[in-house]
């Protein structure tokens, strides 16, 4: 793996670019310019189709073939349907190493469709991959362009399956811009496991013999006054939230049945792990204390805390900078993504593309900011910032 190479991309600010490269500094930067434009209408109209999509995780057939045919356009090869994932692609043009990857993600949210603005982000990612690609060749670097289809991002961990299943293994580097309320060149985002628990209990007529019932509800409402306790001992970045997915079917029976949902968060997989283990131990006593049974189990893989690559990170502030943009610097954990999976994995940058101040993913609102004037805005300067970062980051592994 090529993910050894290191980067100085602040020495690289100092003294310049090396001596004898094909395209100098601001020749490089008119290039990326010149094809962005010739680009953005493509890239809006593709940011647009998949908006109206909304197809929901490991569903995003149209999605999935509307990227891969306008790569396939711009001389990319793709191969579909991998780690068992009929919606996952990756999309390669250029030869050697290193091997970039741009991460595209298409799922919408049931209801509230592209309500994360994931249309931003697979558009922002294959605008990226064509510009990087153009300037390897333009400059005749050495370096491989992937362009990387990961379904299912809202709750079903498409990059880990991608992970797990090898496929990723050859990345010397990962890339990608998700749309938010503020420009963030290295957001913090949280470690996440979820798991649902199921309580039995035993049924009976709730006014002819409640005595000889045993109510699972009540085991569900115990936990859930357990978890309120529960939060003010965490600490501030530590979060428990969650869901009844069953509460009963009838209101003169007594539940024989009752199930919720948890998703517990954390600065790192460690602190994630102590949250947990007390979130269970709380599932267990509100059972033990109504007379019910209990079992668990995870409905989402682990997302692991996005590691952030410094250097690339602070070349991608710049950059927004001089694309007009202010990114902020130490904002709150806003989620989880299964980019952190990858982050361990391979230097990475996971940033952040305003649309809109005070704009709260997963809202109505959100969503319809993602095909807004600003949403817009977000598909070309993303793709252009993270071109130019990823062209430092191959620069600076010829030396």
């Amino acid at each position: 793996m090529a993910s050894g190479i290191p980067l100085s991309i602040r020495e690289i600010l100092t003294v310049g670019h090396r001596a004898g490269c094909v395209l100098e500094v601001d020749d490089t930067e008119n290039l990326l310019h010149d094809r962005l434009a010739a680009l953005t209408p493509e890239l809006l109209h593709l940011s647009h189709t998949i908006h109206a999509f909304h197809e929901t995780r490991f569903e995003e057939v149209r999605s999935s073939r509307e990227l891969a045919r306008m790569l396939e356009a711009h001389g990319f090869v793709v191969e579909r349907g991998l780690a068992d994932m009929p919606t996952s692609f990756i999309a390669r043009r250029g030869r050697g190493l290193p091997i970039v990857g741009f991460f595209a993600e298409y799922d919408a949210l049931p209801d509230i469709g592209h309500a994360c603005g994931h249309n931003i982000i697979a558009a922002s990612s294959v605008g990226a991959g064509i510009l990087l690609a153009d300037w390897i060749e333009a400059t005749q670097r050495s370096a491989e362009v992937w362009v990387v289809g990961s379904p299912g991002e809202e709750g079903g961990g498409g990059k880990v399956k991608l992970l797990d299943a090898g496929v990723l293994d050859p990345l010397s580097v990962a890339l990608m811009a998700h749309p938010s309320a503020a420009d963030e060149a290295a957001p913090a985002y949280l470690c996440r496991e979820g798991i649902e628990v199921s309580f039995y209990g035993k049924e009976a007529h709730f006014a002819a013999a409640p005595e000889e019932g045993i109510n699972a509800l009540s085991a569900v409402l115990l936990w859930f006054h357990f978890i309120d306790a529960l939060r003010s001992h965490l600490d501030p970045t530590s979060k428990v939230h969650g869901i009844i997915t069953h509460g009963g079917t009838s209101p003169n029976v007594v539940p024989a049945f009752a199930a919720a949902r948890m998703l517990v968060r954390g600065p790192d997989k460690a602190v994630t792990a102590a949250v947990l283990d007390k979130v269970v131990r709380a599932a267990e006593s509100a059972a033990a204390g109504t007379g019910c049974r209990m079992a668990w189990e995870r409905f989402v893989p682990l997302y692991e805390n996005v590691e952030q690559d410094a250097a690339l990170a602070a070349f991608l502030e710049r950059v927004l900078k001089e694309r007009g943009r202010n990114p902020i610097e130490g904002g709150p954990p806003l989620g989880s993504t299964d980019m952190g999976n990858v982050s361990h994995r391979v230097p990475s940058l996971h940033a952040n593309i305003g649309i809109g101040t005070g704009l709260v993913p997963h809202t109505r609102e959100f969503a319809a900011a993602a095909i807004g004037p600003k949403g817009d805005a977000a598909v070309g300067d993303a793709a252009y910032a993270l071109a130019r970062a990823a062209s430092l980051y191959v620069e600076e592994s010829s030396r």
